[in-house]
């Protein structure tokens, strides 16, 4: 796993800001004096002017809440857009910043605690309601009490919806949980939370939940996660597989932890199959060479002599689908644009190409470059399977017809592949794609969709027992959640 440096990360931040500055509707705020001034009206708490303007976008100045804040609102963006998808970027790379932000007052904490009851006994919030209980929650110099039973409830909700969003309603929703595990109120009670769904035997789409242990702090949960690696369910093994490659990375692992993961990676290697066998070689590449064991002959190989020429074509192949979207995108030359989508269809560093997705996801772009990714699917495009996973992050309704024919027509897209970026396009799942017994990624096309098949999958005694099971999960907590903005 790779991470980047504090001064690239704040690059790209910078980059997006400008992007959005460059397309405001009133043309005048495209300039940067104007701009800092609707700014500095606008903003509270936010000191603008055309110098600082320039250096918050050129990445020399980093920014914080209250300017990503302003930026959403001079430019008209949709509420914590720019916040939480930033916050995550920062989290990801240890560069959080805590305690630097002026605690909100009593009104102020007693107005949006009332807002976020409100919406969520009501049944109408969205991600945006947990990210703004967060926010009360778990500032730096601010005490908020919960009663247990809400912490509880709480806990539970978040932690059951996390699974099942998409697009900003996920990131919303996992930083919220991200955040809230920072409390030391909230944390017991999200851990028991997550534990309930890791344990259930038909949970679905837990990858994301067990990956997030590591943010709960001190060695407990990361004794977890080394044996969560050796569960027998796929997606449980990844997320714990994901969560230590972080950890490893970005906050270190307890050296008396090492051995014990040496020895369940090895595990992995042998018994596993495809994703995680990759996964659990990417960790032991992270660990001391004496705490590798019987893996350590395979790190080697990968790092040698075929690897590298295997490297330098992937490398040149992702260059290329970058420079074809460039193409597509119709944009004057942009070299941190071209920079993000090169790690974008790089598919030899997960963790960069997600964020580069998530980046993507949140900027100007978006519609035209899921756009571009479907006409190279169905194209037959050498990375297709790398442009419908992008799917799974830009994709709206506005490319559903084409997202459709991925999973129904015989494409260069891997079935699974295209299963996963039809679950995450807004609305009920074609009714085309429901044939034979469902595969794990068909099934969660079909959860995500809410299917009416799932029903009699549900109640069908010669479907296999665990299809059974999954259909009864995705009935009991519905399919995939699209905040009110999801195109």
């Amino acid at each position: 796993m790779e991470t980047r440096a504090t001064h690239d990360t704040d690059v790209r931040i910078g980059w997006l800001l400008k992007l959005w500055r460059q397309r405001a509707s009133e043309v005048e705020l495209r300039m940067q004096g104007p701009f800092a001034r609707r700014l500095r009206a606008q903003a509270e708490g936010v000191n603008a002017d055309a110098s600082r303007v320039s250096r918050w976008e050129s990445g020399r100045l980093r920014v914080n809440r209250p300017i990503l804040r302003g930026y959403e609102q001079v430019v008209g963006l949709d509420h914590d857009l720019l916040v939480a998808t930033v916050e995550g970027m920062w989290r990801d790379h240890g560069l959080l910043p805590r305690g630097t932000a002026e605690p909100p007052s009593r009104r102020e904490v007693a107005g949006g605690l009332d807002d976020c009851f409100q919406r969520l006994d009501a049944g109408q919030h969205d991600g945006g309601t947990w990210f703004a209980l967060a926010g009360l929650v778990a500032t730096p110099g601010t005490v908020v009490y919960l009663p247990e039973p809400f912490r509880e409830e709480a806990a539970s909700r978040l932690v059951e919806e996390v699974p099942r969003a998409v697009g900003q309603a996920w990131v919303r929703r996992l930083e919220a949980m991200r955040g809230m595990l920072q409390d030391e109120l909230m944390r017991p009670h999200l851990v028991r939370a997550i534990g309930r769904q890791v344990t259930e035997p038909s949970s679905q789409a837990v990858t994301d939940l067990v990956a997030n242990l590591h943010e709960v702090g001190g060695t407990a949960p990361l004794e977890m996660m080394v044996r969560l690696a050796r569960h027998e369910s796929a997606p449980v093994r990844a997320g714990a597989l994901w969560g230590l490659e972080h950890r490893l990375v970005v906050h270190r692992l307890p050296r008396e932890l090492m051995p014990a993961l040496g020895r369940t990676l090895a595990m992995v290697v042998a018994d596993d199959s495809g994703r995680n066998v990759d996964l659990a070689l990417r960790v032991a590449e992270q660990l001391p060479a004496e705490h590798t064991g019987s893996v350590a002959a395979v790190v080697r190989q990968r790092r040698g002599a075929d690897a590298t020429v295997q490297e330098s074509a992937d490398r040149v192949a992702s260059r290329r689908a970058a420079a074809a979207a460039m193409e597509a995108l119709e944009v004057d030359a942009d070299d941190v644009l071209l920079g993000v989508l090169g790690e974008a269809f790089d598919a030899r560093r997960p963790n960069l190409q997600h964020e580069a997705w998530m980046l993507l996801m949140v900027g100007p772009f978006r519609s035209a470059l899921a756009d571009h990714l479907v006409r190279r699917c169905l194209a037959g495009d050498p990375l297709a399977d790398v442009h419908a996973a992008g799917l799974t992050y830009l994709a709206t309704a506005a490319q559903r017809s084409g997202v459709v024919e991925l999973a129904t027509a015989h494409t260069g897209v891997s079935p699974g592949h295209a299963f996963r970026a039809l679950a995450h396009v807004p609305g009920a799942l074609d009714p085309r794609v429901a044939g034979g017994v469902p595969g794990a990624d068909e099934m969660y096309a079909l959860g995500m969709g809410r299917h009416p098949r799932l029903h009699r999958l549900a109640e069908d005694p010669a479907a296999p027992a665990e299809v059974r099971s999954a259909a009864r999960w995705w009935v009991e907590h519905g399919g995939a959640l699209h905040d009110p903005a999801a195109g």
